[in-house]
């Protein structure tokens, strides 16, 4: 773990939030995030909080997600590589600052309630092959395991959130450091 997971959880401590901090090495994804959840039920955590290792985020991210007090929350951001589109799918395109309703974020930098867990059954976080979301640049039809998440578990009745302005202070590194642009237009 590098320098924001450091600077995340001194920062966590110092606001009085409790963390237990778990590093799964794991060379399946979905897989290090099944444990990760079994981890947090067995703990009798709140949340459950996935920080990956290719991302560089604020230092009160976690503070700041924490205080939104939403069902699932995230930032989106680029994807690693070229054409490095934006990660996520807002359910209202038109909303580019606060908070947006989401049909799903990315997993990297996400906090879920850990009641979701008992409404879903495991493997909450799976890759899956689906025909109907085959595209020129996805002709298998891959679907994330984050996607799946997030699309079981609206569902499920719970609500995927994106905090866009966590979203424009977080970095994904990769072929290059990608950064999501701030629209140019400020809040009216």
């Amino acid at each position: 773990m590098g320098l924001a997971f450091g600077s995340l959880m001194a920062h966590s401590i110092s606001k009085g939030i409790s963390v237990l901090p778990v590093v799964i090495e794991q060379c399946y994804l979905h897989e290090a995030r099944n444990k990760l959840v079994r981890v947090a039920l067995e703990s009798r955590a709140d949340y459950v909080f996935f920080m990956d290792d290719d991302l560089v985020f604020p230092p009160d991210a976690l503070e700041r997600l924490v205080a939104h007090d939403k069902d699932i929350i995230g930032p989106v951001y680029c994807q690693r590589n070229p054409p490095h589109i934006t990660l996520g799918n807002p359910l209202d395109a038109d909303v580019h600052f606060g908070l947006g309703k989401m049909n799903y974020i990315p997993g990297g930098l996400m906090l879920m309630k850990i009641r979701i867990f008992s409404k879903m059954k495991p493997p909450w976080f799976k890759f899956k092959w689906r025909s109907d979301k085959a595209t020129k640049d996805n002709p298998d039809g891959t679907i994330g395991e984050d996607v799946g998440f997030c699309w079981h578990a609206r569902e499920k009745g719970f609500e995927v959130w994106c905090d866009y302005d966590l979203s424009y202070e977080c970095t994904h590194l990769g072929e290059s450091h990608i950064r999501l642009q701030r629209p140019s237009h400020e809040r009216l």
